[in-house]
């Protein structure tokens, strides 16, 4: 095991990091904790460890004081806990003077190998390196990496391409021009409505539709049979597709998971107890496939018997699972301003108003800046009747929740509305624009 570790590190120092598109997501380095990079399978947390190893480079850590090693390389199928310390032996044996400095250990996959945690925790207690891990498999998802280290670590979280990050991919802008003009406004329109049919996932942005479906399908069969029925051991793997099947084709919707229970035993006649269907939803969403999104209230029992709205991690992945991907472009716009928050480190949940019973998409607290605000989606301007309704909504909950940032986001709609009531175009909501 010495001569191939030896072997793997001389490579990757002599290997050039590849130019990545550049990627928003959040990643802490904090002293005397790992650093965990986690989200679903695909959204590219290999390349944003590349993209910090680039950022460490260039701003002048030699690269011999960071290491790289992927545990899913077949040359480390036989690796064990017991060489461990190896990794160590040979390292330093290379470079002993890094000793004395601060170096940064890359372990993608650490998973693989039963007993890392002993391992990480020692390096951060005993060694000058800081860690960076990464995992998702059958055997330990990415979430649950975080968990094992027991406060000894920071999550990053990465998700499919924004819709910034889609427009670098895309070279349609590397970064926006602080004044846009028209033909500006019109290619980001246009990228628009490529972004809300592919959706964000790295791999399928040059893809013809029926590649981009099978890949897409692809995914969600590996999250559903690697993360959910071999890690946990679902022997009910029909119920579980038809669960999964049944939130992609209705996504930004309210799932009750006890009216979806009588309706499966009375249509499809399929058993299954309401708890595995809990469980169900909780392995899904530790996949990352899926988000939650309860109601906002002080009332613990409201929340507990108000259903939960169901949000898919992609629109594309959305359009590949679903009978009829073009049914309801409302609740894709929806999921769209949702995963944007999501990405942004919003706090969220829907409303429903004390008066009246109005219903807001979300309610959105910001732990950092404490900003908070109001959010309902129209897919277009609604009419003078329906509009009447949204802004009553949105001002009957501003004023019971004390919110004064009120937006209607829509597709290419745009205004000012009394009551300090924004109209704003979703393009300009996903880059941050007032």
């Amino acid at each position: 095991m010495k001569k191939t570790l030896a072997r793997i590190m001389e490579e990757f120092r002599s290997w050039e990091l590849p130019q990545l598109t550049h990627r928003d997501a959040f990643f802490p380095i904090v002293k005397g904790k790992a650093t965990v990079i986690t989200g679903m399978r695909r959204t590219g947390k290999t390349s944003l460890c590349y993209q910090k190893m680039k950022e460490l480079t260039d701003s002048g850590i030699p690269r011999d004081r960071i290491l790289y090693l992927n545990f899913d390389d077949d040359r480390l199928m036989s690796f064990t806990s017991d060489d461990f310390q190896t990794i160590l032996d040979v390292y330093y044996g290379d470079f002993p003077l890094n000793r004395d400095n601060l170096c940064y250990f890359f372990l993608d996959e650490i998973q693989n190998v039963s007993g890392w945690e002993h391992f990480i925790r020692r390096l951060i207690d005993r060694e000058n390196i800081q860690v960076i891990l990464t995992g998702s498999s059958s055997k330990l998802l990415s979430s649950e990496i975080a968990t094992c280290m027991r406060g000894r670590s920071v999550r990053a979280v990465v998700y499919p391409f924004s819709f910034a990050e889609f427009l670098q991919a895309e070279g349609v802008f590397e970064s926006l021009p602080p004044r846009l003009s028209d033909r500006d406004i019109s290619l980001l329109r246009n990228a628009l409505k490529k972004y809300f049919i592919t959706g964000g996932f790295p791999e399928v942005q040059a893809t013809d539709t029926r590649t981009r479906y099978a890949i897409l399908q692809e995914y969600i069969d590996l999250v559903m049979f690697d993360d959910v029925v071999e890690r946990y051991n679902v022997s009910n793997v029909q119920v579980l597709r038809h669960l999964l099947d049944s939130v992609l084709n209705n996504p930004s919707q309210k799932f009750s998971v006890s009216n979806f229970h009588k309706e499966m035993q009375a249509q499809l006649k399929l058993k299954c107890s309401l708890a595995d269907l809990y469980d169900f939803i909780k392995y899904l969403e530790d996949a990352y496939i899926l988000f939650r999104l309860s109601l906002h209230s002080r009332s613990v029992k409201k929340v507990q018997v108000n259903p939960a709205k169901i949000y898919p991690i992609d629109m594309g992945l959305v359009r590949a699972a679903s009978r009829d991907p073009d049914a309801n472009c409302g609740h894709l716009l929806e999921n769209m301003v949702f995963l944007q928050m999501q990405r942004e480190g919003w706090k969220m949940g829907y409303v429903v108003t004390e008066k009246g019973g109005h219903e807001v998409d979300f309610y959105a607290h910001h732990p950092i800046d404490k900003r908070t605000r109001l959010v309902q989606v129209s897919y277009e301007m609604p009419s003078r009747e329906t509009l009447a309704r949204e802004v009553r909504a949105l001002t009957q909950a501003g004023e019971e929740l004390g919110v004064t940032e009120r937006l209607i986001v829509t597709w290419d709609d745009e205004a000012d509305l009394d009551g300090d009531i924004s109209v704003i175009p979703v393009w300009k909501f996903l880059l941050g624009m007032k």
